[in-house]
């Protein structure tokens, strides 16, 4: 089951100053869900490769992978800005209720991290307008997710 994240300290890890990371902390817009599921990625060229989703929010997630499949994923390199962030379509698995929904969506790039450990590229996308069925699947599993928090969470203030 995916936990929620709690304000994770990444900047030694990733080597970014802790105050970008608490700015990207601060404009973040949706909650983050913990996750470890592999999802299949292709580039607008048709190639495909692999990767493993850590987290996931309602408008994006995050993505480890090695540095040649986020070379596939971002062949051009440098920078990633609004004209040259790549569009790929991301094919993974959710459990929702003890049932695995395939999800299908279009992902644009919005940055690149690097780290010590393998898989040592991070890869951070978010999601284009989601179909109707995939904002379904999306939805459905943050209600299956946050539903054990806010059950215990009501519990707790039943006491």
């Amino acid at each position: 089951m995916a936990q929620l994240q709690q304000n994770p300290r990444v900047s030694a890890q990733f080597k970014m100053p802790l105050s970008l990371v608490k700015e990207a902390e601060e404009q973040r817009a949706h909650p983050r869900l913990e996750l470890n599921s592999s999802a299949t990625f292709r580039n607008a060229a048709g190639h495909r490769c692999k990767g493993q989703v850590v987290n996931i929010s309602p408008d994006g997630l995050q993505v480890r992978c090695n540095s040649a499949a986020g070379q596939l994923l971002h062949p051009k390199g440098g920078r990633i800005c609004p004209n040259n962030a790549p569009i790929v379509q991301i094919e993974m698995h959710l459990q929702i209720a003890a049932t695995s929904k395939r999800l299908v969506v279009g992902a644009q790039l919005i940055y690149v991290a690097t780290c010590e450990s393998e898989p040592n590229c991070i890869l951070g996308f978010q999601f284009l307008e989601l179909r109707p069925t995939a904002r379904k699947i999306v939805d459905s599993y943050f209600q299956d997710c946050l539903s054990e928090y806010f059950d215990d969470q009501a519990q707790v203030s039943a006491l």
